[in-house]
């Protein structure tokens, strides 16, 4: 399957085809080598007003850690504290998904339709560690699937 970008500016841009799925992590791999170099970065923020921030590294994440993530609906949220460090879950979809689970600890909305597949990552001198990709939640509740995993299972590790 062939991965866009979403609607900006009247067009969207390839991002590259999807080479390996995991229902469990509900993660896909995209080999990006026909659209440009990939780097470990991350576009925090909403569309027409984002950043562009280096990813380090991936750590799991534990009970009591506090983390952000980074969705299309909602930008940039922190202040989201681990409060189960591991569980699975039935998705929407009806398919079992294993991760985290935290909450969003000052009084905001965890996550948004729409911010599924977005990076959870931890920041600590302004630099970011990739936790894992954001895949449910609601209210202040919010479940993410661990990078640590995903990268094992699909034999990657962050870009160079």
């Amino acid at each position: 399957m062939t991965v866009y970008t979403g609607w900006e500016g009247g067009g969207r841009n390839k991002i590259g085809v999807t080479t390996t799925r995991s229902d469990y992590y509900d993660a896909v791999a995209i080999d990006t080598s026909s659209t440009g170099t990939t780097a470990s970065r991350t576009w925090d923020g909403k569309p027409g007003n984002y950043t562009v921030n280096d990813v380090t590294s991936s750590a799991l994440s534990y009970a009591g850690d506090w983390v952000c993530h980074t969705g299309y609906v909602s930008g940039v949220v922190c202040g989201v504290q681990v409060t189960k460090s591991w569980l699975t879950w039935v998705g929407s979809n009806g398919i079992t998904h294993g991760g985290v689970e935290g909450q969003q600890r000052d009084g905001l909305q965890a996550v948004r339709g729409g911010d599924s597949g977005g990076l959870v990552f931890n920041v600590s001198a302004n630099v970011r560690q990739a936790r894992g990709i954001a895949s449910a939640g609601n209210g202040t509740m919010m479940r993410w699937t661990e990078a640590p995993a995903i990268f094992n299972i699909f034999g990657m590790s962050l870009a160079p």
